[in-house]
C-alpha cells in the first residue's frame, strides 16, 4: 500500500456536510488509503520541490511539473464518487497538467510569483514590502508582464488559469479540503474602509500556500488564459500554444452568485475542463457546497475572471473564488494581478 501512495495520491469528493466538503485519501487505483502525514508531502518529488528563486530581481515560487487525473471512480468504497490525483509521473491515465505545457511541449518547472504584482517602471513586477499594483486593466497588466522580456530574459507573463489551478490541485491533494480560510487563514478580507495593504503585511501572509503569498484577499487578481462569451466558456487550448478554444459549455450556475458543488469536466483533444475548477451547479449556502468560495460566471459579455477576492470580501474569498464580469479593459482599485513565466 505504502508503495501505491508513493506512485500517486489523491482525494475523493465523499459528501459535502461541511464547508470545503469531506474527503478521503486514495491512491493511483482508487484505494482509500490512510493520511501520509505532513513528511510525505515535505519530501514528494512535486510539494517537497516547490521553492523559492529569484529571477530578473523577481522573487517566485518554483512549481515542479506534475501529473494529474479526474475521475469518476468505479470500485471500491467510493465507488460513483468524484475524486482528484496527481504523480509525479506519468502514470496510466495521468496526463502532464496543462500548466506545464508550451509550444505543444512539456516543461519541467513553472514559475509562479510569490507576491501580489507591483510596478518597477513600466514592467511588472513581485518583490515584497510594496503596496501591490491596481487601477490597471486586464490588458495593461498583460503588456507589462510582457515587458519584463527584454535580451536574455524570457517567458514572463500574467499567470494564467492553469497556473492557478495547479496551485489548487496542489493545495487539494495536500490538505484534503476546499476550506482554504479555515485551513490556511484568513487573508486580508476584512479591512472594510481599509483598502490594500503591502503585499506582505501579517494578514496578507495568512493566505500563504508553499510560500506564495496573498493568494486570496488584499487585492482580486486578474488571470489570463480564461473567459466567458456570452456565457460560453472559453480557455486557452490545453497544449500550451496559448490559442483560444471555444468549448461550447455553460455552468448550470451561469449568472448566480454560489458556492461550488459540482465542476464542469467536459472535454475534447484541445480542451478539458477537468483541469481547472469552474462552477457547474452550485449551492446558495457555504454548508452545502464542495468549495465555500463565491464564484460568479457572467453570460451577458465577453467577460474575464479575477479571483481570490479583496480586502472586504469575507468569507466569500479563498483559493476557489473567482468572479469573472469584468470587460478586459475595465481598472479599478480592487484589481490586482500576478507575475508568472514558463
Amino acid at each position: 500500500m505504502e508503495e501505491k501512495i508513493m506512485d500517486a495520491i489523491g482525494v475523493v469528493f465523499t459528501g459535502s456536510d461541511s464547508d470545503g466538503g469531506l474527503w478521503a485519501r486514495i491512491d493511483a487505483d482508487g484505494n482509500v488509503v490512510p493520511d501520509p502525514g505532513q513528511a510525505f508531502f515535505d519530501t514528494h518529488p512535486v510539494w517537497g520541490g516547490i521553492k523559492d528563486v529569484v529571477i530578473d530581481g523577481q522573487y517566485m515560487v518554483l512549481i515542479p511539473a506534475f501529473y494529474i487525473k479526474r475521475t469518476w471512480l468505479t470500485a471500491g468504497e467510493y465507488a460513483g464518487k468524484h475524486a482528484w490525483l496527481i504523480s509525479d509521473k506519468p502514470l496510466d491515465g495521468f496526463s502532464i497538467h496543462p500548466a506545464f505545457r508550451r509550444d505543444g511541449g512539456d516543461l519541467q518547472q513553472v514559475f509562479v510569483g510569490k507576491y501580489q504584482a507591483s510596478m518597477d517602471g513600466s514592467k511588472l513586477s513581485s518583490v515584497p514590502g510594496v503596496k501591490p499594483a491596481v487601477s490597471r486593466s486586464l490588458t495593461q497588466f498583460q503588456a507589462d508582464a510582457a515587458a519584463r522580456n527584454e535580451g536574455d530574459v524570457d517567458g514572463f507573463m500574467l499567470w494564467s488559469a492553469y497556473q492557478w489551478s495547479a496551485i489548487q490541485w496542489l493545495y487539494l491533494v495536500e490538505n484534503a479540503t476546499m476550506d482554504s480560510q479555515s485551513k490556511t487563514g484568513r487573508g486580508r478580507v476584512d479591512a472594510w474602509g481599509k483598502g490594500a495593504a503591502e503585499v506582505d503585511a501579517e494578514d496578507v501572509a495568512q493566505a500563504t500556500y508553499r510560500g506564495i503569498v496573498g493568494l486570496w484577499g488584499n487585492v482580486w487578481q486578474w488571470i489570463d488564459g480564461l473567459k466567458t462569451d456570452d456565457g460560453e466558456i472559453c480557455l486557452w487550448d490545453r497544449h500550451g500554444r496559448k490559442t483560444w478554444v471555444e468549448t461550447g459549455q455553460i455552468p448550470d450556475s451561469i449568472d448566480d452568485a454560489v458556492y461550488p458543488v459540482t465542476f464542469m469536466d467536459e472535454r475534447t483533444n484541445e480542451y478539458d475542463l477537468g483541469d481547472l475548477f469552474i462552477v457547474d451547479f452550485g449551492a446558495d449556502e457555504q454548508s452545502e457546497s464542495t468549495a465555500p468560495d463565491w464564484q460568479y460566471w457572467d453570460s451577458y459579455r465577453e467577460a474575464f475572471p479575477i479571483v481570490g477576492g479583496h480586502w472586504s470580501y469575507g468569507a466569500h474569498a479563498g483559493l476557489w473564488n473567482v468572479n469573472c464580469v469584468p470587460a478586459a479593459s475595465i481598472s479599478h482599485s480592487i484589481l490586482g494581478a500576478r507575475l508568472a513565466k514558463e
